[in-house]
């Protein structure tokens, strides 16, 4: 793993410290399921550390760069690390919907509306993973960063720009036949703007653990 552009442990700090003080007060429902992957983010895999059931769906106004990120819910009940994996395109501004178990886990209600606070905050176990999606090849590559610690903001393929596949967390880039999977260069950039460069060996419809 190369490093792009180093970051200071000061800056880290202050990162950190907008984070916490970026808390939303809104109105949380549940949709019921309990299975991350048919969300809209399309996500691959959850962020280690953090339950798999724990998940919810973003709103409309706050769903950009949000697939993956990890969020601190607070409710009726208690607080947990939850992620979002998922687009509530009805909900209002700082509104979530819940999983089936982040209801029970933050409301401890039966389903319905109840107020939360929440924000977003680094994901507990960082371990970046790329994930290749079935259909990929030397001409053609869609990729995703999975476990990313702030979210991922935008992702490069071989050098070349990665395009956002409509509501999902995958980039997508035209290669040209130039590329070998087996080694190839991807370069993700944060949410808060660190740029970390990866070389990786992959496979269809996997996820691999960058290095």
């Amino acid at each position: 793993m190369q490093a792009v552009r180093p970051v200071s442990c000061a800056l880290l700090v202050l990162v950190v410290a907008l984070e916490s003080v970026s808390a939303f007060t809104g109105k949380a429902t549940t949709y019921g399921t309990n299975d991350f992957k048919g969300g809209a983010c399309s996500i691959r895999q959850s962020p280690s550390g953090v339950n798999p059931t724990h998940f919810v769906a973003m709103n409309q106004q706050q769903y950009a760069n949000s697939c993956g990120r990890c969020l601190s819910i607070k409710g009726a009940k208690g607080t947990i690390t939850a992620f979002a994996a998922d687009l509530c395109s009805e909900c209002g501004q700082n509104n979530l919907d819940f999983s089936g178990n982040t209801w029970n886990a933050v409301t401890g209600k039966t389903p319905g509306i109840e107020p939360i606070t929440w924000h977003f905050v680094p994901c507990p176990q960082p371990k970046p993973a790329i994930c290749l999606k079935e259909g990929s090849n030397t001409f053609w590559v869609a990729v995703q960063a999975a476990n990313v610690r702030d979210g991922v903001s935008s992702i490069e393929i071989a050098g070349r720009k990665g395009t956002k596949i409509g509501t999902t967390a995958f980039y997508q880039a035209d290669t040209n036949g130039k590329v070998n999977l087996s080694k190839l260069p991807v370069t993700v950039t944060s949410v808060g703007g660190v740029k970390t460069s990866y070389t990786v060996s992959l496979k269809e419809n996997q996820c691999t653990t960058a290095k």
